[in-house]
């Protein structure tokens, strides 16, 4: 098995995006040029074409149900500036903050160690 290489900067992602698409060089001259790899190379354009940027979506990482004080204040933020909102948008938008996968359940459980409810305030049904 070959050892991996380190990763290479961003920057020159977009230089092999530039090659490709605005210098119209082949995956064979940029990697002649580079020294890089084809499959590195085609990678690279792969990424690019499915996301429109260099960089890959980074994996979340699963967690085993804790949360942690940090998490716990951040769903609590979010829960103060838009009370209404739905558990699993909560739990999608500490997935892309905090990088780590939870279930609803568990943001389900941190809402109500926090005191949350479910209750609308009667101010809500005022007009």
């Amino acid at each position: 098995m070959m050892p991996r290489s380190k990763p290479f900067t961003e920057d020159l992602r977009w230089v092999l995006i530039h090659m490709r698409y605005v210098r119209q060089f082949s995956v064979q001259e940029i990697a002649a040029h580079t020294g890089l790899k084809d499959r590195t190379i085609r990678k690279t354009l792969q990424v690019y074409k499915a996301t429109g940027g260099v960089l890959a979506q980074q994996k979340i990482k699963p967690v085993n149900g804790k949360v942690g004080t940090h998490d716990s204040e951040y769903i609590e933020a979010c829960v103060e500036k838009a009370p209404n909102v739905y558990l699993d948008e909560l739990k999608q938008q500490r997935e892309d903050v905090m990088g780590t996968r939870v279930s609803l359940a568990t943001v389900w459980r941190t809402l109500r160690n926090t005191d949350h409810t479910m209750k609308k305030s009667t101010a809500e049904y005022k007009s």
